[in-house]
């Protein structure tokens, strides 16, 4: 009788640091950007110069800056931060910034 019960609590107690990797790893996965949709992504024209620190300590990432074609024309794109849908991300920046020019890659606002 001992061994019979000793068997099965050995079985569990291997069993257990797979369920709980298991769990740890599909929580991880559920976190993910895939999982949630693409994050908004917005392009701000001629931004202000202290955009880039305001924009970074709100959460957004730079993921380009590019010059256009007068030279005083400049782009930079924006990743908003994971949970943040478009209109909210232009929300927040309009908060801190009002006379930005944004595009979201299709509408000009």
């Amino acid at each position: 009788m001992k061994s019979k019960n000793l068997k099965i609590t050995g079985m569990a107690l291997s069993m257990v640091p797979f369920f709980v990797a298991g769990w740890f790893f599909t929580g991880w996965l559920s976190d993910q950007t895939t999982a949630s949709g693409p994050r908004a992504e917005l392009i701000v024209v001629n931004p202000p110069k202290e955009l880039d620190r305001v924009a970074q300590d709100m959460g957004f990432w730079i993921t380009n800056r590019e010059a256009g074609p007068r030279l005083q024309q400049v782009s930079l794109s924006l990743r908003a931060p994971k949970g943040v849908s478009e209109q909210r991300a232009i929300d927040l920046l309009r908060q801190k910034f009002p006379t930005l020019v944004l595009e979201d890659g299709t509408i000009a606002r």
